[in-house]
Order: C-alpha cells, then sequence, then structure tokens
C-alpha cells in the first residue's frame, strides 16, 4: 500500500467504500488507523455471528449457481448460418432475434460469473458494434435509440475488451440524454453506473450525478420513479429507484467520483435510513416516456436490488438484507437455473441483478472478495 493513496484520502480525493477499508484492515490488524486515515469515521458493524444463508433452498451453492447460468449462457447463444456467433434472444425466447440490450446484458452476466465459460468474446464485441445506429448509440428493437441501453452496451464492451472509442461512446451517450431522461431516475442510474466505472472524474458523470440528487423526493430524500413534469405533483418514494441509487454512488465514490463536501455520501446515508424504514420488496414496473417515442417498459426485480444495496453501504440493516435475500432466493428455479420473474419470465437482465446481489451480499456478510461481485 503506497503513501501516495493515503494522501489521496487524506485530501478527499479517490476514497474507497468503508467495505474495502475494512477488508484491509482486518489484513493488516489496523481497522481503525485506516478508517481514520480514509476520513471515513469508525469502523463499520460487522455481520451478525450467525449470518442469513446464502445458499439458494434447494441447497445449490452459489458457486452452483454460477456455474449455471454460465451453461444456460452457452446454451441460448445464437449463431448464424456460418457458425458466427450473433448474440442472445430477449428472455432466451427461440422466437425472437438477437438483440443489442440483451446481448450487452449477456455479455455483462458472463463477465460477472465466476470461472465463466468460454465464448468467443471478439466476435460477440464486433456483433455489438454491428448494432450501433449511424446516428449514434444504441437501442432497443422496439424503441430504437435509447441512453440507458447505449450505456449498458458501452459498459458491455469496455469488460469483455472490445476495440471502440470509449470517450467518443460516452459523448454519445451524453448528446443522447433528453431532459425527460433526466427526470427518471433508472436512466441516470445506467448511465452513471457506466460512466462512473470508465471515466469518474469526467464532467459527464459529475452532471450525472448531481441530476440523481436533484430527483430526491425533498421530504423523505429518497428517489421516487422520477421527477414530476407537472409542478406541485409529489411522486412516491420507490424502494427500487432508491436502491438503484444507493448502489450507483456507492460505487461511483469508490470508484473515484469527486465528492469534496460530502453530499453524496450524505444523500447515501439518508436514502439508506429511508429503504431500512420503508422497504417494499415487490418487484415493480414502470413507464419510461421517451419523447417522440413509444413508452418504453421496465422491470424492476427490488429484492435483489435491495441486497446490492445494502451489500455496497457502510453499516446496512442485517435483518433486511436477510429478507431481501431470503426473496431473490424465492424466485430462483433450480430446474432451469435461472431466477423467474412472477409470470414466468426469466430476462437476462433479471439473471444479471440477481447475481451481482447474492454474490455481493455473499461477500458483504463475509467480509471476504468474489470474484463476480463488482457493480
Amino acid at each position: 500500500m503506497q503513501r501516495a493513496m493515503v494522501s489521496q484520502w487524506e485530501t478527499g480525493r479517490h476514497r474507497p467504500s468503508q467495505v474495502n477499508v475494512d477488508r484491509l484492515g482486518r489484513l493488516l490488524d489496523a481497522t481503525e488507523e485506516l478508517t481514520a486515515a480514509s476520513g471515513l469515521t469508525t469502523p463499520a458493524e460487522g455481520p451478525p455471528a450467525i449470518v442469513p444463508a446464502t445458499e439458494a433452498p434447494s441447497g445449490t451453492t452459489l458457486y452452483d449457481v454460477h456455474r449455471g447460468l454460465g451453461r444456460v449462457l452457452v446454451e441460448a447463444l445464437v449463431h448464424d448460418d456460418d457458425g458466427r456467433p450473433s448474440g442472445w434472444r430477449r428472455d432466451f425466447r427461440p422466437d425472437r432475434p438477437p438483440s443489442a440490450f440483451t446481448t450487452a446484458s449477456a455479455m455483462r452476466l458472463l463477465t460477472a460469473i465466476q470461472d465463466p465459460p468460454y465464448v468467443d468474446r471478439h466476435a460477440l464485441g464486433e456483433r455489438l458494434l454491428e448494432f450501433h445506429y449511424p446516428e449514434g448509440g444504441w437501442g432497443t428493437r422496439a424503441i430504437g435509440r435509447r441512453p440507458e441501453a447505449t450505456a449498458v452496451v458501452i459498459d458491455a464492451l469496455e469488460r469483455i475488451g472490445a476495440t471502440f472509442d470509449i470517450d467518443e461512446a460516452l459523448h454519445e451517450l451524453a448528446t443522447m440524454l433528453s431532459e425527460s431522461d433526466r427526470q427518471h431516475t433508472y436512466v441516470l442510474v445506467e448511465a452513471l453506473s457506466t460512466t462512473a466505472r470508465l471515466r469518474p472524474t469526467s464532467d459527464l458523470a459529475r452532471e450525472l450525478a448531481a441530476h440523481l440528487l436533484a430527483n430526491r423526493d425533498a421530504r423523505s430524500l429518497a428517489w421516487p420513479e422520477k421527477r414530476p413534469a407537472v409542478p406541485g405533483a409529489v411522486p412516491r418514494p420507490s424502494t427500487a429507484h432508491t436502491a438503484r441509487a444507493l448502489t450507483v454512488l456507492s460505487y461511483g465514490l469508490e470508484r473515484g467520483l469527486d465528492d469534496p463536501d460530502g453530499e453524496y455520501l450524505g444523500a447515501i446515508e439518508s436514502g439508506q435510513r429511508w429503504l431500512e424504514e420503508n422497504a417494499n420488496l415487490a418487484p415493480i414496473r414502470e413507464n419510461v416516456e421517451p419523447e417522440g417515442q413509444r413508452d418504453l417498459e421496465i422491470r424492476h426485480f427490488t429484492p435483489a436490488l435491495v441486497a446490492h444495496a445494502l451489500a455496497s453501504v457502510r453499516s446496512p440493516s442485517w435483518d433486511l438484507l436477510a429478507r431481501a435475500l431470503a426473496e431473490v432466493w424465492r424466485s430462483y428455479n433450480s430446474s432451469i437455473e435461472r431466477w423467474q420473474w412472477p409470470n414466468g419470465d426469466v430476462p437476462v437482465w433479471l439473471q444479471l441483478d440477481a447475481l451481482r446481489a447474492v454474490t455481493a451480499a455473499h461477500a458483504r456478510q463475509t467480509m471476504v472478495p468474489i470474484e463476480g461481485g463488482e457493480q
């Protein structure tokens, strides 16, 4: 551990998350010293002596779940007549053609899996690049170009090592964000997640984070689905959207998002308080209303989002984390090695959200880093 890193912490730059401070402190037997140097307050309270189970109800281990999803992805990968991989279909349905958003989500899932199976990542990267719109960005088959889809594709391309201009792609993302998009918490979270991972100190990262904070409900300091378009209207805070915001802000700070006044850290703390007092773990749907386009339905697997958020913060409610994980596992179908939406759909994004949640929660409970748990 270099002195230059500690010096950055002392000046308020690139501070680590409390989770990482605790992990390093246990290894060096210096938790209090590292906590003080990082500018955080006191060591986080550890998990209870008896932590909630992180295995599926059937007894399937977390490692088995990772391997199972790897098998599913390999079996569902579509190839063209020449044997070249062309991507994945929405909901793994055979009657659908491969799409950019689903293929990107599957590639993110692939990189989150421990011991991932072999697929031709180079060919898949080229295929994703072919989905690029001439006017910039990526989208969905039903709607067309969309900023949140563009953010997902950029993230997936970088994770598999594809050759493309990241800064140009992020510029395209920035130009696609309309005023309506900036009102939707989900759109901002997806855009900020990719930007904070790839360019955490950029103007775009700061702008997206500022818009995300501006979308909070002024009274509860939690996040609603969107900022109201009609003056005086007061939307209700949302468990799913607050959890998404907490996760991306925590991740952004860990990656180096500038927070000299502690504004983002304060937003995490107030949002966490609301979440732990008001969480409703039911999955929900929302309609994003793109300007000049059809409404886009987004589904949120709320218990996974809550579990991931609590695994990302300094001192989570262990009881709520246990309840959220129990709900996540209730939706896991071991016979098909996938998580299900209540109506039986098995979209790729749902597998990614669930796997990230259980992996991050396992690492948080045991305080042992687990590959594949990154945001």
